[in-house]
């Protein structure tokens, strides 16, 4: 292992917060190059980020933050381990089934408290799954 990798390392280390393990596997993966390795790093860490804690009122901004993102195929509302909420997600449909039901949503979680958002993600041509 030579000083430039060490470089390499280092510099995925500081910019990703990985360990040295994870920072080695992607430069492998991506056969040394850092730019390659710091998109699939942050498309991993984008992945991993699946379901938020959030409060009553929280819910429904959270849910429409998560829409404009895309890429979502469900969403699961959560109180105490029981889905409350289980609807899928079509971009075409996005505006006409899922609006009525966040206004629906926004008042029964408001009495509920904590809950917990899961969402299932569709990416497509995703560099994680041809690794």
């Amino acid at each position: 292992m030579g000083i430039d990798e060490l470089s390499k390392i280092d510099l995925l280390r500081e910019r990703m917060d990985l360990s040295y393990q994870e920072a080695v596997e992607l430069l492998h993966l991506t056969e040394g190059s850092v730019v390659d390795a710091l998109v699939l790093a942050e498309a991993k860490n984008k992945q991993a980020q699946c379901s938020w804690e959030v409060r009553g009122r929280e819910v429904v901004a959270k849910i429409q933050e998560l829409l404009r993102e895309g890429n979502i195929t469900k969403i699961r509302i959560m109180h105490e381990g029981k889905p409350v909420f289980v609807f899928p997600v079509t971009a075409g449909l996005v505006g006409v089934l899922v609006m009525p039901k966040l206004a629906l949503l926004a008042t029964s979680v408001c009495l509920l408290g904590r809950c917990r958002i899961e969402v299932e993600r569709d990416y497509p041509g995703d560099p994680i799954s041809e690794a």
